[in-house]
This record gives C-alpha cells, structure tokens and sequence, in this order.
C-alpha cells in the first residue's frame, strides 16, 4: 500500500511537467513543419526539449541544446536548422515564460 501511494505522489509532483511537455511537443511540431522531420526524428528531439528543459537551462545559451539535436538531422534539414534555430529558441523560451 505504501509503494502504491509513494507512486502516486510522485504522479503528482510532476503535473508542473505538463507544462514542459506542452512547450516541448508544440516546439517539435513547429521544427517538423519548418525543416521536414520525420516522426521519429520529431518524437527524438520532443523528448530530448522535455529533458533538457527540466533541468532549468539557461535561457540565454541554446548550445547545448542545438548540440543535441543536429546530430539527428540530415544534411538539408541542418542547413534549415541553421536559418531557423534562433527565432525557434526565442519561441520555446517565449512559452516556457508565459
């Protein structure tokens, strides 16, 4: 009994997550429309977003971040990654803000 409430406590502190999770899923989406990710490479970078976001990053360095994700990407999609990766940082930080 106390491991199934232990679980569920735990279940509940991560409801602030939520947020993380639907600043990540809606920031992979944009990037999938914008520079043509297949689905996983889309369900790879949301999930690489929520871990990265939890760890309460510094907003104004998006390096290690981007040093993550362009190696999933091919050659095309790093070029439109190039063009595109601040103005898609600025609005994951412009979410994670509200």
């Amino acid at each position: 009994l106390s491991l199934s409430v232990t679980v569920f406590a735990q279940g509940n502190k991560s409801a602030p997550g939520s947020k993380y999770d639907s600043v990540a899923a809606s920031a992979a989406s944009g990037l999938q429309q914008k520079i043509l990710l297949s689905d996983k490479q889309t369900a790879q970078i949301k999930d690489i977003l929520v871990n990265y976001i939890k760890t309460k990053p510094d907003l104004n360095n998006s390096s290690k971040l981007f040093s993550q994700i362009v190696p999933l990407l091919d050659s095309r999609q790093k070029i439109k990654f190039q063009i595109i990766q601040n103005d898609w940082w600025d609005s994951i930080v412009s979410g994670l803000k509200k």
